[in-house]
């Protein structure tokens, strides 16, 4: 049995990032090492976050993800 909030299966969905988010941060600090200092910006970083929000947004439309904080009503 498994949980679903807005079609998004919780538990399949929250382990399956744990492993991309490991996955992820042993390439980059593997990048990072080899790469010239100054080579990642924040403004690259910024965009990345970015281009990831639009890209949830696209795939659970339902969830109603935002980059804003929600507000008390």
């Amino acid at each position: 049995m498994s949980i679903n909030i807005g079609g998004i299966d919780i538990a399949n969905t929250l382990i399956n990032n744990e492993l991309r988010i490991a996955v992820a941060e042993k390439l980059l600090e593997r990048l990072l090492l080899y790469a010239p200092q100054g080579a990642i910006s924040q403004a690259d970083i910024d965009r990345f976050r970015q281009e990831a929000l639009q890209e949830l947004q696209r795939k659970y439309p339902e969830a109603g993800i935002s980059a804003d904080p929600p507000t008390a009503n």
